[in-house]
């Protein structure tokens, strides 16, 4: 009986062990699959939908390195909307928008935030 009780006492044991090592790596992946993604917190890529169907813009202000930058051309599709991935900006950004066949149609300013929490994206209107 002893040995019955002592295989049975290690299955049990083996199943506890298992099922503790089964959670904890639940657990630790749960903690790690469900932490947010940080949004940028030294400047923020800047999108807007308000230029001219067809044409292009400029970014120029502060990037996230503190230098002044102008941006290359960003086109734009039927909605005027525009984004440029990769170029982080911090303060005051103007935008210069310009029609299809180059003509400067306008300029906007708007502020950027160094950080946020949700984005990395802010609108520029």
């Amino acid at each position: 009986m002893t040995t019955a009780r002592t295989g049975a006492g290690r299955a049990r044991t083996g199943r506890l062990l298992a099922t503790t090592v089964a959670v904890a790596v639940g657990v630790a992946g749960g903690l790690s699959a469900g932490t947010p993604a940080r949004a940028g917190s030294n400047g923020q890529q800047v999108y807007f939908d308000w230029g001219p169907a067809w044409g292009r813009a400029t970014l120029e202000g502060t990037n996230n390195n503190g230098q002044y930058v102008t941006s290359p051309s960003i086109y734009l599709g039927a909605t005027g909307y525009g984004a440029l991935n990769d170029w982080w900006w911090k303060g005051w950004v103007t935008v210069h928008f310009y029609y299809a066949d180059g003509a400067s149609r306008d300029s906007r300013t708007c502020w950027v935030p160094t950080e946020q929490s949700g984005s990395d994206w802010t609108s520029c209107f």
